[in-house]
């Protein structure tokens, strides 16, 4: 008979504790992404909604607030504060919230109508760079004007047709190129 292990079966350390929250969090993110994608593409927000683009917590919200110091010696102060489940929606840039926050009612009464309604939806800026966005960057290319640029800018300007715009602007990049190499780094 093997002698019994002092550490605890992984499956039980799943189903109590922070682990278990983060894991059931992450199991909602995915059911509240599916939800909320539709909607967005059909507003055609411009970005998906992800299961790793919502945050949710659990947040205690005073319910008197107006002053903080007035205390009531018969009221129970756990009736002074309420918990609310936030959803934080992650995206890109403040044109994506400004869009999103538009278009927000159906979303919030989209998760409603899936049983989701006591969610609070709050849209931010996603700083962790998940989103991908193609448009606000280019490429870098090769520099201009390495070995050979002077020589094929003006190739390219004799073999273009004297109706052509880019013949002259070929021939200024060739004149521009050759004035800044010098002439001992060809």
């Amino acid at each position: 008979m093997y002698p019994r292990s002092a550490q605890k079966p992984i499956s039980k350390v799943l189903q109590k504790g922070s682990l278990a929250k983060h894991f059931g969090f992450l199991k909602l993110a995915k059911r509240l992404a599916a939800v909320i994608d539709p909607v967005c593409q059909g507003y055609k927000l411009g970005a998906s909604v992800t299961p790793d683009c919502l945050r949710i917590t659990v947040q205690q919200v005073r319910i008197k607030d107006e002053n903080p110091y007035d205390i009531d010696p018969d009221e129970d102060p756990r009736d002074l504060i309420k918990e609310v489940l936030l959803l934080e929606i992650g995206l890109p840039n403040p044109l994506f919230v400004r869009r999103f926050t538009m278009f927000q009612p159906s979303i919030e009464k989209a998760l409603a109508e899936k049983g989701f309604g006591a969610m609070k939806v709050k849209p931010v800026i996603d700083r962790c760079g998940l989103h991908p966005q193609p448009f606000l960057f280019t490429e870098s290319g090769p520099a201009i004007g390495g070995p050979g640029a002077v020589e094929g800018a003006k190739e390219l300007s004799e073999r273009l047709p004297e109706s052509s715009p880019l013949k002259e602007a070929m021939a200024k990049l060739a004149a521009t190129l050759e004035e800044h190499q010098g002439p001992g780094r060809r």
